[in-house]
């Protein structure tokens, strides 16, 4: 059994990408694994590494890899989101997607070609680092469907093609998204229960058990099974599936 955690930078959080400084990451690491953990998720800040569509900083992706490489200097395995999107109760748009640009980050072909771009980046440079596990689209991209409305078929079309492109430029390792539990929750969520248990390497969960979500539907599964068992909704069944 793995046992890993959340990168969360010690000095200048989610920040640290504008200010990176190497001796403070590795002391993190460092510290990490002696706790005994094997591996550790990583965050890349989208309007950092891709300040415009068309535009994704190198300097920002050796600094990836760097991070990467020293996280096999200390013992763990790493695995990358790349579209951060959405941390810590915080959103994290590039100035392409907004103001005066505003374009919906799920339906919009451009920024849906501009993701695909920062993805094939990622994935080519992180493909042959020994200690690098693979990658999920982006942390609980769900979180921003408030303000980028969108239908459950206009995301799957999102994450088909965004998974297309992770799998295309790195086939070796095995590729995924991510979704907050709303996905699992709520009837009328865009992400649904069947994208995550169906597309992806693997599913994940994301289970934020005391949300106010999470304690209405059991109670609501509880009336039903003491009920009428055949009203309560069939959920797909998630597993765990690798490829390759």
């Amino acid at each position: 059994m793995r046992f890993g955690a959340n990168y969360t930078p010690s000095k200048h959080w989610w920040h640290t990408w504008l200010d990176f400084e190497p001796d403070s990451i590795r002391r993190d690491l460092d510290q990490l694994a002696g706790l005994g953990l094997d591996h550790v998720r990583v965050f890349p800040i989208w309007p950092v590494f891709q300040p415009n569509r068309g535009v994704i900083r190198e300097k920002a992706v050796e600094q990836l890899l760097d991070l990467v490489r020293m996280g096999a200097e200390a013992g763990l395995d790493v695995t990358v989101d790349g579209i951060q999107g959405h941390l810590s109760s915080f959103d994290f748009y590039p100035s392409w997607t907004q103001t005066w640009h505003h374009r919906n980050v799920f339906t919009d072909p451009d920024v849906l070609e501009g993701q695909a771009l920062l993805l094939r980046t990622l994935a080519t440079a992180l493909r042959g680092e020994p200690n690098f596990l693979g990658m999920t689209l982006g942390n609980e991209m769900n979180n921003l469907v408030a303000h980028n409305p969108c239908t459950a078929a206009e995301v799957d079309v999102w994450l088909d093609r965004l998974l297309e492109v992770v799998n295309t430029a790195d086939p070796d390792h095995p590729h995924c998204h991510s979704a907050f539990d709303d996905a699992w929750y709520v009837d009328d969520h865009p992400f649904t229960p069947l994208a995550s248990a169906t597309k992806g390497a693997m599913t994940t969960v994301h289970p934020w058990v005391f949300t106010l979500n999470a304690a209405v539907v059991t109670v609501r599964s509880r009336r039903r099974s003491t009920t009428s068992p055949s009203t309560a909704r069939s959920w797909p069944a998630p597993t765990a599936r690798w490829t390759g």
